[in-house]
């Protein structure tokens, strides 16, 4: 069976929607707008073309076009069969231009003294980038790796779309002036002629596009500088042959096709180390073109509200790329601006795809000798408009949807794109960012919550005289519960908090670490950890660990850390164990200066009922009891049968699972009193109490109430009374109970 992501599916799902699309009625509607896309394709590859060759080439820029032209038309046919949106549009596009436009600079330059071997290597560059980028889409896609774009940090996102909109209109100010960066000379009126209308044209429709967004705003602009170009040469007389010879107009545009890839006697003029010394240029091409198609068809999936597969868009992009560097053509993905047409005349056709490939493919073989005509400041134009677009989202609207922080991220990668280069900018740019991210997570307190054993209490029922002895002296124990990843800028604030409880005047005996939600340790927290053992030691109070995972106990064993009570450290399962090891240390110490009597039932209600109530009359209706270890005195599911009262030993309770599985919910110490909720209620238990140990218990059976009841009326209203008291604080325990798991 197929795979739904598989490209042989998508191959035939779009080959059926395309003989729907392919209906007269569908047909006719798309062509007006899919030709309209197609010339709106071809001026931005003819701008992007040049821009690659013009500064490096400027002899060759007919043949950088042509091979741009190919590859929209490429690209055109592969998303025609492999997208998963029908209407998707792809385009050679801006950023790996403006990147592989550095590459070409430095390529030429590093091979003035070998001149014929200048074009072939650049376009070997050209090659090289399209099939990196798209082996490196396709093998994404194939592994289902199209969400690694979440783990990269916004700002530095911006900072280098930021820094790609610099390097487009640095590219347009060169193409226009034929110079590199000089105020001086950009200052002289013929330069500023040349400059200075595309500019501002291109700001212009910066802010018209803040305000009213249409794709094809793009097209009316170019226009209309077209028809004011040549309005401004009639109005001045100038000639076609003097504004090509004064480089207003394109010029070395051959007739017919131009396209010519690679050829073998080229190849071997290749010089590859001149290729390799641009590696960071080209690597840099390919991450960008990796995070900008995977931003935008994250943004077309909200744009046109429909899934989009991102490794299906990796896959097919990928194809599409491989195809074109075999070819010698550009980097190309597909185009959000013009992919989102289809959603919003309500007509999502893969007619568009083709349309555009079409038209390239037109232009390419039969109307290249129009572009003799080709304005040069449109082509300024389009780059100044590209790089402005990218400059005001990240610069101006960043200013107010990112952070003070993460703004300032996204200008620091800037300056050093526009002054080291682009990979720098962006390899320092993310370790600024990694920097940034640490620190601000260690303002992020580790401790989730701080306890003592007043305000957290073990699962165990204690009798009275226990439970107010914890009462009053459960502030010997500090539970701190921690949280996400422990390392060193984290760690200290656990070291923090427990300075600051050590600063009270009361003494602390146990610290408690819970390491239940704690998803990672690293080296140097467990390094504070060993400071705090060492703490211990001399303050003498003992350092308990709970919930560790495997991997945790092993990092704390190797450094040391056992479960001995000699190095003042202890290591429990859970959270509960550890505080129940301490309260009973704590009881422990307290029977040491004085001792505790054992509860007896005739104590209990003395101390609970009315000083005038006969408590040895009432004391007579139970019945005394004696266990050995594991008996069953409450089973969970059978009727109720009566209340106990437990003297001596011990109880667990625990709930059975319909699996099989049993889940201890507490223990009961003697003193307590259990059983009175399902006597009174009539309902059958929730859990199973079984003896821990040897066990003497006092059993009232309902029977035995019901003739309390009937032969000491008064005596029966007295001793309901107390167990009405003893369920209220019932009620109260397991109100801390439920929000302690609300907790965890």
């Amino acid at each position: 069976m197929l795979q739904p992501d598989s490209l042989f599916h998508q191959f035939q799902t779009s080959l059926n929607e395309f003989r729907k699309d392919l209906a007269p009625g569908r047909l006719f509607a798309a062509l007006p707008i899919g030709l309209m896309n197609g010339l709106t394709a071809v001026l931005v590859v003819i701008s992007l073309s040049s821009l690659v060759f013009a500064q490096a080439l400027p002899n060759d820029v007919p043949r950088g076009v042509a091979l741009g032209l190919m590859a929209t038309f490429i690209g055109g046919m592969v998303m025609l069969l492999f997208s998963s949106y029908p209407a998707t549009i792809y385009v050679v596009q801006d950023g790996p231009a403006a990147i592989m436009s550095l590459a070409a600079v430095g390529i030429v330059a590093r091979l003035s003294a070998s001149p014929e071997k200048q074009l072939p290597s650049v376009l070997a560059a050209v090659a090289l980038s399209a099939l990196l980028t798209g082996l490196t889409y396709y093998l994404l896609g194939r592994f289902q790796l199209g969400n690694l774009i979440r783990f990269l940090p916004y700002p530095v996102i911006g900072g280098f779309l930021a820094g790609t909109g610099w390097l487009l209109f640095k590219g347009s100010l060169e193409l226009l002036t034929g110079s590199g960066l000089s105020i001086q000379s950009y200052m002289t009126t013929d330069t500023l002629l040349r400059w200075l209308p595309p500019l501002a044209l291109a700001f212009t429709l910066v802010l018209v596009l803040r305000r009213f967004s249409h794709p094809y705003l793009l097209a009316a602009f170019s226009l209309a500088l077209v028809l004011g170009f040549y309005a401004i040469l009639a109005l001045t007389g100038t000639s076609l042959a003097a504004a090509q010879t004064q480089g207003w107009l394109m010029a070395g545009m051959p007739d017919g096709g131009a396209w010519q890839p690679l050829t073998p006697a080229e190849l071997q003029l290749v010089d590859w180390p001149a290729i390799f010394s641009q590696s960071g240029n080209i690597l840099t091409a390919v991450f960008t073109s990796l995070v900008a198609l995977l931003l935008g068809a994250s943004g077309l999936e909200i744009s046109v509200r429909r899934p989009i597969s991102l490794n299906q868009e990796l896959k097919a992009s990928g194809v599409a790329n491989l195809v074109s560097g075999l070819l010698s053509g550009f980097i190309g993905y597909p185009a959000i601006s013009l992919s989102v047409m289809g959603k919003r005349i309500g007509l999502e056709t893969r007619v568009f795809g083709i349309l555009t490939g079409v038209v390239s493919l037109a232009m390419l073989f039969l109307g290249l000798g129009a572009l003799r005509y080709f304005p040069v400041p449109l082509l300024g134009f389009l780059l100044f408009f590209f790089g402005l677009s990218f400059l005001s989202e990240w610069l101006l609207d960043g200013f107010q949807r990112l952070s003070r922080s993460d703004y300032l991220i996204v200008w620091l990668i800037l300056i050093i794109v526009a002054t080291l280069g682009f990979l720098q900018g962006v390899v320092l740019g993310l370790l600024f960012s990694v920097v940034l991210f640490v620190l601000s997570y260690s303002q992020v307190s580790v401790v989730s919550r701080e306890l003592d054993g007043r305000t957290y209490a073990s699962r165990v029922d204690r009798r009275p005289g226990h439970r107010a002895v914890l009462d009053k002296t459960g502030n010997q124990v500090l539970v701190l519960r921690l949280q996400g990843y422990v390392f060193f800028g984290t760690a200290n604030s656990v070291q923090t908090r427990l300075q600051a409880r050590l600063d009270q005047p009361t003494r602390l005996n146990y610290v408690i670490l819970d390491f239940q939600h704690v998803t990672r340790l690293d080296s140097s927290a467990i390094n504070n950890f060993a400071m705090m053992r060492m703490r211990a030691e001399a303050l003498g109070f003992v350092l308990l660990f709970s919930g560790l995972s495997p991997e945790q106990r092993e990092q704390l064993e190797r450094e040391g850390f056992k479960d001995d009570l000699a190095s003042h450290t202890r290591i429990f399962k859970v959270l509960d164990d550890a505080m129940e090891w301490c309260e009973e240390e704590i009881l422990i110490a307290e029977e040491r200066g004085r001792t505790l009597a054992i509860v007896s039932l005739e104590k209990l209600l003395k101390e609970k009922l009315p000083k005038d109530t006969d408590v040895k009359l009432l004391a007579g209706y139970f019945e005394r009891q004696e266990f050995g270890d594991s008996h069953v005195l409450v089973r969970q599911g059978d009727p109720p049968r009566g209340l106990y009262f437990l003297e001596t030993g011990r109880a667990r309770v625990e709930m059975h699972e319909p699996d099989g599985d049993r889940a201890w919910l507490r223990t009961m110490e003697a003193g307590v009193i259990f059983g009175e909720m399902q006597v009174y209620s009539g309902q059958s238990p929730s859990a199973t109490v079984t003896t821990a140990g040897p066990t003497v218990v006092h059993y009232l059976s309902a029977e035995r109430i019901a003739a309390l009841e009937k032969e000491h009326p008064a005596l029966a209203i007295v001793f309901h009374r107390f167990v009405a008291t003893v369920i209220g604080e019932r009620l109260v325990q397991q109100n801390l109970v439920v929000n302690r798991l609300r907790e965890e």
